[in-house]
């Protein structure tokens, strides 16, 4: 079983990203979101239940926040990912470390390797080669898809090898006063 913590996307941003998404990717194992903790794989002594409340009490102690995006980014390597930028605002990193530092608690042994550094997006088309980066890269660099939004809660998901799709499993609301004044 393997796990992940995303913050999901609100319409009209969601149809927009899924729109793109069908265009240039065809399918995803997940509903468009931003991803706040990448997935991890669980072991034999891991409990969903104590992880799920373990991120209660941590998203208890953050505020609503606004997540800013903007412009369009890529990962490069063999398969190429196109995505939108999001502001890595004081906000936005400080609930990722905190969620992060839950998971490493649960779900990694003490001598696991650390991940790289947080690169917060929201993916537009994945594995995508050369050309269809390039093609998909032009198109979506004439629409305007900055906007902002405000996060109030994140959402756990897991996949079982089997399973051909991430399932919700805990939608958790942040606590706290809003950072944006709402």
């Amino acid at each position: 079983m393997r796990y992940y913590l995303s913050i999901a996307l609100p319409e009209p941003l969601l149809s927009e990203v899924l729109a793109i998404e069908k265009q240039w990717q065809g399918h995803s194992k997940s509903t468009p979101h931003l991803t706040l903790v990448s997935p991890r794989l669980t072991d034999d002594l891991f409990s969903r239940v104590e992880l799920t409340n373990s991120l209660v009490e941590v998203a208890r102690t953050i505020s609503p926040f606004a997540v800013i995006y903007g412009s369009l980014g890529w990962f490069n390597g063999w398969q190429k990912t196109i995505y939108l930028k999001v502001n890595r605002t004081v906000e936005l990193t400080d609930c990722q470390r905190r969620f992060s530092r839950v998971f490493k608690q649960q779900l990694f042994s003490p001598d696991a390797p650390e991940r790289k550094r947080f690169t917060p997006h929201i993916t537009l088309a994945d594995h995508l080669d050369w050309r269809g980066a390039r093609l998909a890269s032009q198109q979506l660099h004439q629409l305007d898809l900055r906007g902002v939004f405000t996060c109030r809660e994140v959402q756990l998901l897991e996949i079982e090898p089997t399973e051909a799709k991430w399932q919700v499993v805990a939608t958790i609301p942040l606590g706290g006063r809003s950072h944006n004044g709402d």
